[in-house]
């Protein structure tokens, strides 16, 4: 795992802005200012505050395997109609 560093901070906050406005790093150093990190990190936490939201919505997360006896149960019976 990565140290929370302020220089990691950093870097990985020009990282994000760079991504979400397809630039180069330089570019975002030359004529980014503090109002664009603003709207990143206010945009950032918006998304995962909605993703949170949406996953305590939904309860447990499905495993990957595939086991779901809910699934299952509907299955068997969607057959038992055919």
């Amino acid at each position: 795992m990565l140290d929370s560093t302020p220089e990691m901070n950093a870097i990985l906050m020009v990282d994000s802005l760079c991504s979400r406005y397809h630039c180069l790093p330089s570019e975002a150093l030359a004529r980014g200012n503090t109002l664009d990190i603003y709207f990143l990190t206010n945009a950032i936490g918006y998304h995962n505050r909605k993703q949170t939201n949406q996953t305590n919505n939904l309860g447990a997360v499905p495993n990957s395997d595939g086991d779901n006896p809910d699934l299952a149960a509907l299955y068997a019976l969607s057959k038992k109609g055919k």
